[in-house]
């Protein structure tokens, strides 16, 4: 998976909307931590792609890691949550 993202980061000429949604809302975070894709989520949040935004149902993609059970991913996105806020 890490060898993949760095690929991407490397070769990828068409900048990247990291918060773009599809017809429901969701954005790559939110179907990471559904998938459970722990690494991805990391990479994406450091990126700069929010793990609070909401999806048209109001979701979040922490709440679809905790939905899922997706336990690593959750940890990832609830760390990058507390980072954000910490003084």
């Amino acid at each position: 998976m890490t060898d993949i993202l760095a690929f991407s980061s490397n070769y990828l000429e068409v900048p990247i909307e990291l918060n773009q949604t599809d017809r429901l809302g969701q954005t790559v975070l939110h179907l990471a931590a559904k998938l459970g894709f722990p690494q991805l989520c990391s990479y994406l949040v450091e990126l700069g792609a929010s793990p609070v935004a909401p999806d048209l149902e109001g979701n979040t993609p922490v709440h679809y890691a905790i939905q899922y059970k997706q336990r690593e991913a959750f940890g990832v996105l609830l760390n990058a949550i507390v980072c954000e806020n910490s003084f």
